[in-house]
């Protein structure tokens, strides 16, 4: 099935176009607006299940969050090293 040009697949497992679901639920007499809306509720539960989107913010969460867990670490360490070098020049210049 090829996609035109507003509509675009992703993948091998992609779900068909919109334009036809819907063309197929009223070839099968479930008029999208007497069925109260369920068939573009359904359609965007299974864009929601197939969107991978979130998995990828997640990941890139989680690394952030590792990132600034190191430097925090990296950087407490850093600063008691360099209140030492502060004090002994201080105490060389006297004061």
């Amino acid at each position: 099935m090829e996609a035109s040009a507003g509509e675009r697949q992703s993948g091998p497992a992609a779900s068909p176009p919109r334009s036809t679901l819907l063309k197929q639920a009223e070839s099968f007499g479930q008029n999208n607006e007497s069925s109260g809306g369920r068939i573009e509720k359904m359609f965007k539960l299974n864009q929601l299940l197939n969107d991978a989107k979130g998995a990828t913010a997640i990941e890139y969460g989680l690394l952030l969050g590792l990132i600034s867990m190191v430097m925090l670490g990296v950087l407490n360490s850093l600063g008691f090293t360099l209140a030492g070098v502060f004090e002994t020049i201080s105490r060389a210049l006297g004061g």
